[in-house]
């Protein structure tokens, strides 16, 4: 299949397969901000290892890969897109995988070659309407504003086939709330209360589960004792306190 070259944020044009083994060109209006793809460029290279090889990043990583393993069961994971999806934390779930950063897309190729890797935007993926049959994506809507995340919600329900599965995380504002703390800048700016997404939602969405992740300070905890909060910072993801995690994630479901 022909892909065409286009140009990304205004460097050289590449060849989509250099990234993936059975891709189409992905129509998308490409990045606006260079700010935002200079950062990713410039992280990629030691993206896994500077933020997941520690004990703080595995102690995240086994409660999102959790959430992932209960709420993907029994879906095929070639009928799977992840948003966003990076260097490719999560590709073990997924067929394909969706980013704007090519540099991000490159280490994710490096360790999923058979995977169907894209360049493009959320907000207008290209993809032909109801095309999977789950679509999940981590640490991408807590960089964006509502408007922006309401665009790549009505994008998402596009691409989904008809009950088809929406799992997201978010920062939660009941936690921010209590802890005072604001983030300056576009990096995890963003937070949601459950009631934002209902309302974003609307009707054409059912929402079927939320869980929290990050319920203690483990940044705060001395490493060796972060293993044996585990449990219990899970357990209090599931319980009713859950929305006093840092992070919520929901599932939701296209009517």
């Amino acid at each position: 299949m022909k892909v065409n070259n286009f140009d990304f944020a205004g460097r050289a044009c590449f060849d989509l397969n250099l990234y993936s083994r059975s891709v189409y060109k992905v129509k998308s209006t490409m990045p606006s901000d260079p700010d935002i793809m200079r950062y990713y460029y410039r992280i990629a290279p030691t993206y896994d290892e500077s933020r997941f090889s520690n004990s703080y990043g595995r102690y995240i990583h086994t409660q999102e890969t959790a959430v992932l393993t209960d709420w993907l069961r029994g879906i095929p994971a070639e009928g799977i897109l992840d948003l966003g999806c990076g260097t490719g934390r999560f590709l073990a779930f997924a067929g394909s995988g969706l980013d704007r950063s090519a540099e991000m897309l490159a280490v994710a190729r490096s360790k999923f070659p058979d995977k169907n890797l894209y360049t493009g935007d959320a907000e207008n993926t290209g993809f032909p309407p109801d095309s999977f049959s789950a679509v999940f994506s981590f640490h991408v809507f807590m960089h964006l504003d509502k408007a922006k995340t309401q665009a790549i919600l009505d994008e998402m329900y596009r691409i989904l086939r008809p009950g088809g599965v929406l799992v997201i995380d978010f920062p939660s504002h009941k936690r921010r709330l209590l802890s005072g703390r604001r983030q300056p800048g576009w990096h995890g700016a963003n937070e949601f209360t459950p009631v934002d997404w209902r309302r974003m939602a609307g009707d054409r969405w059912l929402t079927e589960a939320s869980r929290g992740i990050l319920f203690f300070p483990v940044h705060r905890l001395p490493v060796f004792l972060r293993p044996f909060f585990r449990r219990s910072d899970s357990l209090l993801c599931r319980s009713p306190f859950k929305e006093y995690a840092s992070y919520l994630v929901i599932r939701l479901r296209k009517k």
